[in-house]
């Protein structure tokens, strides 16, 4: 059973919807011998992404062809499924946190920030679907800077499901 923190409540997520639907593997995720010090340097073994989406973080057009948003099937489900089992070998714990809305654009979540990213190691930005315009554009390059700011020791990346 895979737990997922959403908007700051825990969900245990049951199987996927449609198994096959994602051909992603463990092997698929390549991570550096010189990667492991940076994660255990905070004396724990706990490896928190935190991730800043958009409606396709949410789960929607997961399941297709309907268009309804399933979590059970989303990329950030996904994500923490293949980074438990890549880590495990390593004792790592993962926990993912999703924050996400339908349709917004970056500065939604530049309002409350350091709530959204705290303590997350990595945090991952999903909007490529809401980028539209240069305003848009000048306003992730914004988010980005702040989540720098808020989280400087995070590793920052950006993410198109």
């Amino acid at each position: 059973m895979t737990e997922l923190e959403v908007e700051g409540e825990l969900r245990r997520l049951g199987p996927l919807v449609s198994p096959t639907r994602h051909n992603i593997r463990a092997s698929d995720l390549l991570l550096h011998g010189s990667d492991w010090p940076v994660l255990s340097e905070r004396g724990g073994r706990a490896l928190r992404v935190t991730i800043l989406g958009g409606s396709v973080s949410s789960g929607c057009g997961s399941v297709s062809p309907e268009m309804r948003c399933e979590l059970a099937n989303s990329w950030p489900r996904l994500l923490k499924d293949r980074l438990d089992e890549l880590l495990r070998v390593f004792r790592y714990t993962v926990h993912v946190r999703l924050f996400a809305r339908n349709a917004v654009t970056p500065d939604y979540f530049q309002q409350c920030l350091a709530n959204f990213v705290g303590d997350a190691d990595v945090v991952l930005i999903e909007l490529e679907a809401n980028i539209l315009g240069a305003e848009d554009v000048s306003q992730l390059e914004e988010l980005c800077t702040e989540v720098q700011a808020a989280a400087p020791r995070a590793a920052l990346g950006m993410v198109g499901w």
